[in-house]
């Protein structure tokens, strides 16, 4: 198939290239500041407003409005006892540096929370948010703000109750000192990935003659940008995934693509760019914002990493922290850049997850589907940017179900199998249960002979076998890696705190022996809660809301579409990965509030919801019943 160039255009089409690419070079004038955000001096911010819980009484910069303030230790106890009864501090930041907002609070009553930036200057209002728990929320305030103008912050009821409270932990604003306003990507690669999608069409085709119209619109759009930040901040998410989309579909219809097999997947870009543009704004909020959690620990790992003693990494699998090590080695160790190596792997995970729903349905709508959930999911986005471990283990767990589905039984593709399950159990040791019940499945599927399923076998005993013996060395248990967090989590369920004290627990012991025959029943009550409860945390989560939001019910009835029709469809293959990834951990759901233990459910609710999409479509296309065979391509 011939491809047109640059050559090929009309003079008109050449101007309009001209100015494309004018705008382009505009656009990357802020990208300056990514040599100082991959730089190796970590970013230095001051404080514009620091919210203290034990000296709040005495915080000149906060007023309540109409109400009384009371506050208590640990916890800022705030209580409005007045119609319209707010919280409001006020900032004069500078708009040309990087101003971000963290905040933690939760409406202790029904009343959701309302955040607002107020312009005291325009009188414009920004809603920020609108939920009943705003939880280690980060927001970037720069898009906002105009130089000279002056602004509060105001929490309050958002249905404006007579009475309400809520308990406030964290309030910070920050502005950066060394930097400017965080670069943005989104204008960049849309007019790129659009200019590539333009150029590269075959001439003979419909396409090529409306190529000087999308020329203009990428040309406007891109200088509406420029004009308007507020439109990169809100809908450049959405423009992104709309006009790349548009423009696949026109190249696919008439069929004009001349990316050979990438070609034939061209969907996934859009929707690989989507969830790479939520991600990395996401991750502009978060700037000078210290880590937290596992991801703390991770970073000191690694600060403190030596080659020399590449298994000396205390409780923790040590494979996450080699892959950082070698990052920082490039890029040097700084917060940033430890958040944005796990956004990378999150990216990654929407792709793989493209990959597994088109290997198991065969179907390319179903896998857009699939990975477009997984692109906006509210979860997904806030797990990308925390710089955990999570992201990894997820990406390679996928690629290892797609490879064992994918793969010809063959000695070298059994040991290449054995590699992703050492390395994936080298990220969470746990992984090593999900990835000898997926091979078992694989043996009994391809009948696979002993002597090459062997091999997988060696391989990943000899991943494994120096980190069990390191621990064993230095703890006196191989286990440790997960059996302290056993202790952990099993404390937590007995109790409302988890102290790390007392001897750790066997995973083993703690499951067979004192959970017992009512692990069963709670298998039993986790699945069905997962996937048949549209009112269940993880269930909100994973179609992509938070748990507070009750938005994910329009998009549950997909879900529920999808799990039935693959029933009825004996689609095996799924519902074997299935258990295999999830087995018996679904009967503490109810017990471990814990999103990232579950993670692995996220790539298969994605798939049944991409199927309910594909039968609804399919009926509404046929006004037909849907055929219950697999569909075909």
């Amino acid at each position: 198939m011939k491809k047109s160039t640059v050559k090929s255009l009309s003079l008109f089409e050449r101007l309009l290239f001209v100015a494309l690419m004018g705008i382009l070079i505009l656009t990357l004038r802020p990208l300056s500041s990514l040599s100082l955000l991959f730089s190796r001096e970590e970013a230095k911010f001051e404080f514009l407003y620091q919210y203290d819980p034990d000296k709040a009484e005495g915080d000149a910069q906060l007023s309540v409005v109409e109400g009384d303030h009371s506050s208590q230790k640990g916890v800022g106890q705030i209580q409005l006892n007045a119609y319209d009864g707010r919280l409001e501090i006020s900032l004069d930041p500078n708009r040309t540096h990087l101003t971000t907002l963290h905040v933690s609070a939760w409406s202790t009553t029904s009343s959701p929370l309302r955040l607002v930036l107020y312009n005291t200057t325009t009188d414009n209002h920004h809603l920020l948010m609108d939920r009943s728990v705003i939880l280690h929320q980060s927001f970037e305030l720069t898009p906002y703000l105009n130089k000279g103008h002056h602004y509060k912050l105001i929490l309050r009821s958002a249905l404006r109750s007579d009475s309400f409270s809520f308990a406030l932990d964290e309030f910070v604003v920050q502005q950066s000192v060394n930097h400017p306003i965080f670069p943005r990507w989104d204008s960049f690669l849309t007019g790129l990935l659009l200019l590539i999608f333009i150029l590269y069409t075959n001439p003979k085709k419909a396409t090529f003659r409306i190529r000087p119209v999308l020329l203009g619109v990428v040309c406007g759009g891109l200088l509406l940008f420029k004009i308007n930040p507020l439109w990169d901040h809100f809908y450049q998410h959405w423009l992104l995934l709309g006009a790349l989309g548009l423009l696949v579909w026109y190249r696919q219809k008439n069929k004009s693509s001349p990316f050979g097999y990438l070609g034939s997947h061209e969907w996934v870009i859009p929707v690989l760019a989507f969830g790479f543009s939520l991600r990395w704004n996401a991750l502009g909020g978060v700037m000078g914002i210290p880590l937290e959690g596992d991801a703390l620990g991770y970073y000191q790992l690694v600060s403190d990493f030596s080659w020399i003693h590449p298994l000396s990494t205390g409780i923790r699998e040590p494979f996450y922290i080699w892959i950082q090590t070698l990052f920082s080695i490039i890029v040097g160790l700084k917060i940033f850049t430890f958040r944005f190596l796990a956004l990378v792997f999150s990216v990654g995970i929407i792709g793989a997850t493209y990959g597994l729903a088109f290997e198991i349905s065969k179907k390319k709508f179903i896998a857009v589907m699939a990975a477009l959930l997984m692109a906006f999911g509210n979860f997904s986005v806030h797990n990308a940017i925390r710089g955990e471990r999570s992201e990894l283990f997820l990406l390679i767990l996928i690629f290892f179900l797609v490879f064992s589905l994918k793969l010809k039984k063959e000695p070298k593709n059994e040991w290449k199998l054995g590699i992703l399950v050492g390395m994936l159990s080298l990220t969470w040791l746990i992984g090593l249960i999900p990835g000898v019940l997926v091979y078992g499945y694989r043996v009994y599927r391809l009948k696979i002979q002993p002597k090459y399923s062997l091999q997988f076998l060696i391989i990943v005993i000899l991943f494994v076998l120096p980190h069990f013996l390191a621990q064993w060395a230095t703890t006196g248990d191989p286990f440790t890696s997960i059996n302290v967090h056993t202790k952990y989590y099993r404390n937590a369920r007995l109790s409302a705190d988890a102290p790390p004290a007392g001897e750790n627990k066997s995973l083993f012991h703690f499951v067979f022996i004192e959970e017992g025959p009512s692990l069963v029943v709670n298998v039993v009550k986790g699945y069905a809660n997962l996937f048949l409860n549209p009112f269940n945390p993880f269930n909100k989560i994973f179609l992509g809301f938070h748990y507070t939001h009750y938005l994910s019910v329009f998009l549950y009835p997909f879900l529920l579409i999808g799990l039935l029709f693959s029933v009825l469809r004996r689609e095996v293959e799924v519902f074997v990965l299935l258990f295999g990834v999830l087995n018996l951990s679904v009967g503490f759901l109810d017990q471990v509030r814990d999103p990232r233990l579950f993670l692995q459910a996220a790539p298969f609710v994605a798939y049944f919801f991409g199927v309910g999409v594909e039968v609804v479509k399919q009926y509404m296309g046929s006004r037909q019943r849907p055929h219950l065979g697999r569909v075909s391509k």
